[in-house]
């Protein structure tokens, strides 16, 4: 806010910023975002301004911006819901204009677990993959926590030769408890072998070095650990590579073919 700023009441947000859009559209626009948890952010820096507006149905602020020319050909938008107050500088001709829009966030309820289930596992027990996940019954639920958790038992499984294996998070909702039911569903699938191991960027000598210290031989049961693994032991002995790593799974012979890419370090 700046000194002279004026708060404008409710009944006028909207006709407030119609009158603002027709005399600043065009100008350009940082949209900065300032909050006590996280600090300020800035979602738009020196793009186009193209409107600013109330929405009275929706009880939402929304300010566009970009969409008039070939630098910015999309029009993004960022919503402030139930505004509490809008503030905005006078319009002085050559002079930028603020718009202050505060609101208080509404967190929403938080929802609890009430049950985690296994189902479909047969090769690795539901204990092993349970201690994998951080959601504990009773505690709130952290979505993207669960997210990262089922790629964690997705890639225990791939150290297991089980590359195909599908793992899905299902999930019952209660909103008049606020709770959640999640279920894991596991379909293991076939286990795979090592197919191919294709070696780039070394010279005759040290390529048969390497392909000798490669102890995952064709036929072996895959695991997709060992490929990271084998290029961090050999940056140990010689730290003069950048070692970039490909797996080509095949679903039709159930192998995983395996390339390694040597480049110098500079």
């Amino acid at each position: 806010m700046t000194p002279d700023s004026e708060e404008i009441p409710p009944s006028s947000w909207y006709e407030s910023l119609e009158s603002l859009t027709k005399q600043r559209q065009g100008d350009v626009v940082t949209i900065e975002v300032i909050a006590l948890d996280l600090g300020d952010e800035y979602e738009a820096e020196e793009v186009p301004f193209a409107y600013i507006e109330y929405d009275r149905h929706d009880d939402a602020f929304n300010v566009a911006v970009g969409g008039r020319d070939g630098h910015y050909p999309v029009v993004l938008r960022h919503t402030v819901e139930h505004p509490q107050r809008v503030v905005i500088s006078p319009p002085v001709p050559g002079q930028e204009t603020t718009v202050d829009v505060i609101f208080r966030p509404n967190p929403g309820s938080q929802y609890k677990l009430t049950e985690l289930t296994i189902s479909g596992n047969k090769i690795v027990p539901s204990d092993v993959l349970r201690k994998l996940m951080h959601a504990q019954i009773g505690e709130p639920v952290n979505v993207v926590e669960m997210e990262s958790d089922v790629t964690a038992l997705q890639h225990l499984y791939g150290t297991r030769g089980y590359m195909a294996a599908a793992i899905k998070a299902n999930q019952e909702v209660d909103d008049k408890a606020f709770t959640v039911e999640y279920g894991i569903a596991i379909g293991e699938g076939d286990i795979y072998t090592m197919g191919d191991l294709d070696i780039h960027g070394l010279d005759s000598p040290t390529t048969a070095k390497m392909q000798t210290a490669w102890t995952l031989r064709m036929g072996d049961t895959y695991n997709s650990d060992y490929p990271r693994q084998f290029a961090e032991e050999a940056n140990k002995r010689s730290d003069e590579w950048n070692i970039t790593i490909h797996e080509s799974v095949n679903p039709k012979d159930k192998t995983v073919d395996v390339t390694l890419r040597f480049e110098a370090k500079n």
